[in-house]
């Protein structure tokens, strides 16, 4: 039986070997930007953690490192991203790195356990999450975690389907 157990670590330079071996593995690369060079994913990441509207956590299960999520400040990350989102509304994107893993139930497990916790902080008054449309199993994962369907919608990255899970809506 999978319990809630998880550690969201903040993410530090010493875990960009991993993130670089999580990234490039097929089951992430065709979801999240990969696959990418080390020197992508140092960049990139590098700048996220010291972006003070983007905080990075390694997800950790029976401490062992099993994934990544990050979450993000949403009217304050720019580059055409949630214009007009009102104060309070938090963005939330994560991925199992680990195979093995995937389709066990860990990833609603430990985004719904990460929102619940986002919704206990009295700046945090909306979740939103934005997978792709054809992402079905992420779409399951994000309802199970307690995240509603409010439509397709166009980003940066092209359409996704925008879903939100509130203080009213906590599992």
């Amino acid at each position: 039986m999978i319990t809630k157990s998880f550690n969201f670590r903040l993410m530090t330079e010493s875990d960009f070997p991993l993130m670089f071996d999580w990234l490039n593995r097929p089951h992430v690369a065709e979801i999240w930007d990969g696959p990418m060079t080390q020197n992508q994913v140092i960049e990139r990441y590098k700048k996220n953690i010291q972006d003070p509207n983007i905080f990075c956590f390694i997800v950790e299960y029976k401490n062992k490192p099993i994934g990544y999520i990050q979450n993000y400040n949403a009217n304050l990350v720019g580059d055409g991203w949630w214009p007009g989102e009102p104060k309070g509304t938090w963005g939330v994107d994560q991925f199992i790195g680990e195979e093995d893993l995937i389709g066990k139930g860990l990833g609603s497990l430990f985004v719904q356990e990460f929102s619940d916790q986002m919704l206990n902080s009295s700046q945090v008054n909306r979740v939103i999450t934005d997978p792709a449309p054809q992402n079905s199993k992420a779409i399951r994962a994000y309802e199970k975690a307690g995240f509603t369907k409010l439509g397709i919608i166009q980003t940066p990255d092209g359409p996704a389907q925008l879903m939100e899970k509130s203080r009213n809506e906590k599992v």
